[in-house]
């Protein structure tokens, strides 16, 4: 099987999680808040069109939380996509 050139493509230390969590005070963490921001770089002369998918994996292997956005990556551009989710229930 032959594969295409990849034009739009995740910069290589592209992705960092953020988590919020409840106030240490508080009588259990039910959840985490994360924030993570992707860098998409398209080295193409034309825009395209993409899909991001971010799945958070807990320690039995299960999706934990997981996120897609849509978007346009414009020619020759890079750029930063943030993408909100809720760990339920987190392993910390």
């Amino acid at each position: 099987m032959r594969r295409s050139a990849c034009v739009v493509a995740l910069v290589w230390t592209g992705t960092l999680l953020a988590a919020e969590m409840p106030p240490v005070s508080s009588s259990s963490r039910t959840y985490v808040d994360l924030d993570a921001e992707t860098v998409v770089q398209n080295s193409s002369a034309q825009a395209k069109a993409f899909t991001l998918q971010v799945e958070v994996v807990a320690p039995d292997g299960r999706a934990a939380a997981s996120t897609n956005s849509q978007g346009t990556a414009y020619a020759g551009a890079s750029q930063a996509l943030i993408q909100q989710m809720t760990v339920p229930g987190p392993q910390l």
